[in-house]
């Protein structure tokens, strides 16, 4: 149980961290950078650094995506997969909870969907009926349980 609280948290702290960023860069439903961040007044950013933020914000455009276009769990995961990369994907497996890449990628999705619901309806621009975030999460949960995320060899 303590262990499924801290993986808990660490995806929570994750995410929060994500949404952070996804609204430090952006400007509401533009999905364009704008703001200049505090530390490149002092150094210069690193292109570590710039990677991270790409792929935050084209993850965070495709949430938005997903919501509008109603897109199934796996189609966004295999979109997510894409931008993640070799360095991202790497990332993901260090900090997202789940027995595989996959389920890791599926939990992430939603993540990502969930604060772009938040900021579309901050925005008054969610679409009507069922959040999309509801509907990604069913059917996470519709395939967990039927196994389709087993876990794989080696530590994830």
């Amino acid at each position: 149980m303590r262990l499924m609280t801290l993986v808990v948290l660490g995806a929570a702290v994750a995410a929060a961290a994500a949404i952070s960023l996804c609204q430090h860069l952006r400007p509401a439903g533009t999905g364009c950078p704008q703001r200049q961040r505090p530390t490149e007044l002092v150094l210069p950013v690193s292109p570590e650094v710039t990677a991270i933020e790409r792929r935050t914000l084209v993850k965070c455009q495709l949430a938005r995506r997903a919501v509008t276009e109603r897109t199934s769990l796996l189609a966004a995961a295999e979109w997510f997969e894409q931008v993640n990369g070799e360095d991202g994907m790497e990332a993901l497996v260090r900090t997202i909870p789940g027995r595989s890449v996959r389920e890791k990628l599926c939990r992430q999705v939603i993540v990502y969907v969930i604060s772009a619901e938040d900021e579309m309806e901050r925005e008054g621009a969610l679409p009507t009926g069922p959040r999309a975030s509801e509907e990604l999460q069913a059917e996470f949960d519709r395939r967990l349980a039927a196994g389709e995320f087993p876990p794989e060899p080696g530590p994830q």
